[in-house]
């Protein structure tokens, strides 16, 4: 039991002095007033719950300045806090009250202790504190309040609207209804107080409820009414009071005069232990209008066969679940009143022996409906009826019925109403196919519970049951209906195959149904799609067809032949698309149910007819289109909740949408359970109760309505936009990239040789990591035209003597006509070796410079280490001199001279020294590995 709100009110004028300890009341009020007062009060957990009292408690009491105790559960007494009073600054912080006399110290003492107390027991005198909750609701149009609460402990009137219809107020805890509970609820017509431990109704307690038709008392522990309990409730027509302590049904009638209740029509008392009913029970009851009874469950022994005259209106009794012996329920029903048209004897243990004598008793009265199901019949044989001109419903559901034989009707000549579900007939009895018939149920038969046996429709039963209106065959086991099998049903116009697990129906097998107009075929496997299945249903209204693995796609010609289909319900099936050919014949569809497919977004419209309810519950819709829409605008009840929106812009118009449409019943659109009217006239329901995002994932839950979106925002740019800020974007890069490349286009030109000598030397280095090479010459010599002599005789020197190299010379061996760039580069690829012939004219030649500068480049990008040589093979005398220099600075180590030249370091510039004049310098660059 959650936290309770209370406010301890303790008055003045009905404690006994005594219990504090003072003589004079005037002494502890000024005791009192010596004290800060304040009123202090628990606080609840519960949001709407409020303190309500009795009507004998509303005087304003005087309360007491002290913080009272929280209790958690009556029943346990615990206590879970007390709950300090805070008072203002320069107060002591530990002291209730600033104690000022040693008398008020005693008083302080004793109240605190007081209040433990008080919330456990009751000075005689005192009332008890009621809590109840309640909350309003809609029934229909109509205002209602439901109350609850294990304290509450009377009808809370301040808490119900004055113009409340219907009240339920259950699992309450109020023992007496007293008079004027209901005080100025006189619009209401229907009242429930079940489960309220109700003991006793006084007299006066429904004073002014003229209007209310219906009361509920049921499951309470009333044992006698009052002969005055009901009084003001003229009006009343319908009386439930099952399941109370009721031990004689005088106790109960006592109250039920005609003259306190005027207009009853129905009373319900099963439940209650009466035993017996007596010749006299319902004399207080005498000349009463009710029409009918029900004693179900009352333990019944034994009933007088004169019990029911003093109830000159009778028209239904209701004995069922009695064990009435066979003997006295025959008298009963042979002496029952003339008005008596119904009479219910199921589940009272009666037997296939003990039915004809009863059906006999029957026959003598005018009873015209019979409920005998939940029996032990098992066959029923010709001579179980006999003449009875009367009988037009009888009602065997349920009777292990395995046989009827052939005439067993024969002698019901005016059966209308024939309810065989529940049995174990493996086929449709030829006997029960009366003409007069015209409504047949054998649903749930196929032979037994556990013995599963296939149902024979068979051919041409029918033929002789023309007037036959209604026929439910359903949950059967029905394998195979033949084309025959419903022939002569020329005026059936409710059909129930459901759940049949139906493999086979023979085309044309509904030609004879043309005033059909409710067709059930849920739970059968119809995916095979005959074109030709509803031939000649040219009436039907209603189609149900859940759960038969249809996909409406391979199916679409089959709905052609329904031009009059108002209804139709393919819920829990494949359905993947919608295609507007599928009911185009339909032009009276009006309602729709696609729920539990696996329908996605479509982008034509649909249904080109007005539709008043579209269900597309749970399936695949992620973004509502403009074609959507455009078919959602005349739909009067819509459901899309489940679905798995994407919460962006493609959802935004359909928002929108629900904003202009919806009227919201409460002030806000964010509210905990959605339920809108959609305004068609102010008509229907737009049902909006899981319409939650899906993707993205940080939106996945939220309501649709809460996310704010707007058509607005979603507003797509103009296409010259889109298309022309790329298009001026690109321009203005082109034309920049232009420029950089016309400005820079000698570096680019120099780069492009290097790329092309690096993409050659690669080729070579990856032949030599294969065992492959393909040099041409063993040296390219790079040196000034004016220093030719001294490589003629280098080159006479290195060609001829041992071991005769092959060198590169550009005045033999380019070629002739090339570019000269090309042929050097050429040339410094093509050699194993490349021997610069360094001196005053080398370096002030340009060319020189520049083929310095590619073999440079060659080795770096290479990352080969080359070697500046002084003494190589062959070489050593045509040296003349290597000293010291600064301005030499490549990644090498020279062997003669041992210049300390860093690893890391470039040839930046070749400057000539004075005292080399006249000299050569050969610098050797090891290009690659021999």
């Amino acid at each position: 039991m959650g936290l309770r709100e209370k406010t301890v009110h303790l008055r003045v004028d009905e404690m006994p002095d005594r219990r504090y300890g003072f003589n004079d009341r005037a002494e502890f009020s000024s005791e009192i007033k010596e004290e800060q007062r304040e009123r202090l009060t628990l606080r609840s957990i519960d949001g709407y719950e409020e303190p309500f009292r009795s009507p004998t408690s509303l005087a304003p009491p005087a309360t007491i300045p002290f913080s009272h105790p929280e209790v958690i559960g009556e029943e346990s007494g615990e206590l879970r806090s007390v709950e300090s009073h805070r008072y203002p600054r320069g107060k002591q912080a530990d002291s209730l009250v600033c104690i000022r006399s040693w008398r008020a110290k005693m008083l302080v003492c004793l109240l605190v202790a007081l209040l433990f107390v008080v919330p456990f027991t009751k000075a005689e005198g005192e009332t008890q504190e009621c809590l109840c909750r309640c909350r309003t609701t809609d029934v229909k149009g109509n205002p209602g309040t439901y109350c609850t609460g294990a304290e509450c402990c009377a009808v809370p009137v301040h808490l119900i609207l004055p113009n409340t219809t219907f009240l339920e107020i259950v699992r309450a805890n109020f023992p007496v209804l007293k008079p004027g509970s209901f005080e100025n609820l006189t619009s209401l017509i229907y009242i429930d107080l079940h489960s309220n431990e109700i003991a006793e109704i006084e007299p006066g307690a429904f004073q002014g409820l003229s209007s209310v038709n219906n009361l509920t008392l049921s499951f309470n522990v009333l044992v006698k009414l009052d002969p005055n309990a009901f009084r003001g409730l003229t009006g009343l027509e319908w009386l439930f009071m099952v399941k109370n302590h009721f031990k004689t049904l005088s106790d109960v009638t006592v109250a039920l005069s005609p003259a306190v209740l005027p207009n009853l029509f129905r009373l319900h008392i099963g439940g209650n232990d009466f035993g017996e009913i007596h010749n006299d029970s319902f004399l207080p009851m005498n000349g009463s209008h009710v029409r009918d009874l029900q004693f179900p469950l009352c333990q019944l022994r034994s009933v007088h066969p004169d019990a029911f005259r003093p109830l000159p209106a009778i028209g239904r009794i209701q004995l069922r679940e009695n064990a009435i012996p066979v003997d006295n329920l025959m008298k009963v029903i042979e002496n029952l009143p003339s008005t008596v048209f119904g009479f219910d004897i199921s589940s009272m243990s009666l037997t296939g022996e003990v039915l004809p004598g009863i059906m006999a008793s029957v026959s003598k009265t005018q009873i015209r409906k019979l409920w005998a199901q939940d029996n032990y019949y098992l066959n029923l044989q010709n001579h179980t009826f006999p003449h009875m001109p009367l009988l037009e419903e009888l009602y065997l559901q349920k009777v292990k019925l395995l046989f009827i034989e052939d005439g067993t009707f024969d002698n019901v000549t005016n059966l209308r109403h024939l309810d065989l579900s529940g049995n174990r007939l493996t086929g449709v009895p030829q006997a029960v196919l009366v003409p007069t018939l015209e409504f047949l149920n054998i649903s749930g038969n196929s032979g037994g519970e556990k013995v599963k046996a296939s149902f024979d429709v068979g051919r041409n039963r029918f033929l002789n049951t023309s007037h036959l209106k209604q026929l439910d065959l359903s949950k059967n086991y029905i394998l195979r209906i033949h084309r025959d099998a419903f022939a002569g049903l020329s005026s059936l116009e409710t059909l129930g195959l459901e759940n049949n697990e139906i493999e086979l129906i023979d085309e044309g097998v509904f030609l004879p149904l043309g005033s059909l107009k409710f067709l059930g075929l849920s739970g059968n496997d119809l995916s095979s799609g005959n074109p030709n299945l509803f031939h000649g249903l040219d009436s039907l209204d209603t189609l149900v067809m859940e759960n038969c693995n249809v996909n409406l796609v391979h199916n679409r010609s089959v709905y052609e032949s329904l031009p009059r289909l108002r209804q139709a319900s393919l819920a829990f099936n494949k359905v993947a698309q919608i295609s507007p050919i599928v009911f185009r014949e339909s032009h009276d569809l009006r309602s729709l149910d696609l729920s539990h497919n696996t329908i996605s977004s479509w982008n034509e419209r649909a249904f080109r007819f007005p539709l008043d309810s579209l269900l597309l519950k749970n399936n695949k819709i992620t973004t509502v289109t403009p074609a959507m829409l455009e078919d959602f605008n005349s739909v009067r009840d819509l459901d899309l909740s489940d679905n798995p929106f994407q919460c962006d812009c493609g959802v935004a118009d359909f928002v929108a949408h629900l904003e202009e449409k919806v009227q919201n019943k409460s002030q806000s659109l964010h509210t905990e359970k959605l339920h809108y009217s959609l305004s068609h006239e102010n008509e229907g329901a737009f049902v909006f109760d899981s319409y939650l995002c899906h993707l993205p994932e940080w939106k996945r839950g939220e309501q649709l309505l809460e996310l704010g979106l707007s058509p607005e925002d979603c507003i797509p740019a103009s296409p010259w936009l889109v298309i022309g800020m790329p298009v001026v974007l690109c321009i203005v890069l082109l034309t920049l990239l232009g420029f950089l490349l016309f400005r820079n286009r000698y570096y680019l030109l120099y780069y492009l040789h290097l790329a092309r000598s690096h993409r050659n030397r690669r080729r070579r280095f990856l032949a030599e990591e294969n065992g492959y090479s393909n040099y041409e010459y063993d040296a390219f010599i790079s040196y000034s035209n004016e220093d030719r002599e001294f490589v003629q005789r280098l080159t006479s020197t290195l060609e001829k003597e041992p071991p005769a190299f092959k060198l590169c010379i550009y005045e033999r061996d380019f070629q002739v006509g090339g570019v000269l760039n090309e042929c050097i580069i050429q040339g410094i690829d093509t050699s194993r070796t490349t021997i610069m012939i360094l001196s005053e004219n080398f370096v002030s030649s340009q060319w020189c410079t520049w083929e310095l500068h590619m073999a440079q480049h060659q080795l770096f990008r290479e990352k080969r280490e080359g070697t500046t040589d002084n003494k190589g093979t062959g070489f050593g005398h045509v040296f003349s001199i290597c000293e010291v220099t600064e301005v030499w600075q490549f990644p090498s180590v020279t062997s003669r001279c041992d210049w300390p030249v860093s690893k890391t370091a470039r040839l930046i510039q070749i400057r000539w020294h004075p005292k080399w004049k006249g000299r050569y310098v050969v610098m050797i660059l090891q290009m690659h590995e021999n």
